[in-house]
């Protein structure tokens, strides 16, 4: 019962409240990151995206659960990973909030905001790669497109090198050590 809770929360999130922290949180990267292009609501959606999927994971914990007794099957494996993802991800949030100085938060977004751009470059250059050598060529027009989406998604990462400081975030080991801490 509480999953299907936690999903529909996951599902239809809620922003913050005008004023309140999150909010300041969210005002204050738009002045200290105005290149990053982030949007209004960059802490809140760095923070809110990786709780949507932990309660995602354990909804579909309560489904294989469920499915336990009528199929006679542990899904052990399955659901030990659910669980672990659901666990990393939301430690991450924990990790990002748990700081009580907007500052430190706000910094703490910027440099996942930073992982992310560094892995989509990744993904970027392998599908540069699978485009010139897969087995299904693109027409050119599309070629053409995604490598424009590339030059200035290389771009936006340049400038925001160029114009800001950053950390690289802690792993998940450690971001769950550190939340657990601070639950405790």
């Amino acid at each position: 019962k509480r999953a299907r809770e936690l999903r529909q929360w996951g599902l239809l999130p809620h922003h913050p409240e005008p004023g309140s922290s999150l909010a300041g949180d969210d005002a204050a990267f738009q002045v200290a990151y105005p290149l990053a292009l982030a949007g209004d609501a960059a802490v809140t959606e760095e923070s809110l995206f990786p709780m949507m999927n932990a309660t995602e994971n354990l909804y579909a914990v309560a489904l294989l659960v469920e499915e336990r007794t009528k199929r006679r099957d542990l899904y052990a494996s399955s659901i030990m990973q659910l669980c672990r993802s659901a666990m990393e991800t939301s430690a991450r949030t924990i990790w990002l909030l748990s700081e009580p100085e907007h500052d430190v938060r706000r910094d703490r977004s910027m440099s996942i905001e930073m992982e992310q751009l560094e892995q989509q470059s990744y993904f970027l250059r392998l599908e540069a790669e699978f485009e010139q050598r897969g087995r299904n060529p693109r027409p050119q027009n599309i070629i053409d497109d995604n490598n424009a989406h590339r030059a200035k998604h290389a771009a936006l990462i340049e400038t925001l090198k160029n114009a800001y400081t950053y950390t690289k975030p802690p792993s998940f080991t450690k971001t769950i050590t550190q939340a657990a801490k601070w639950v405790d």
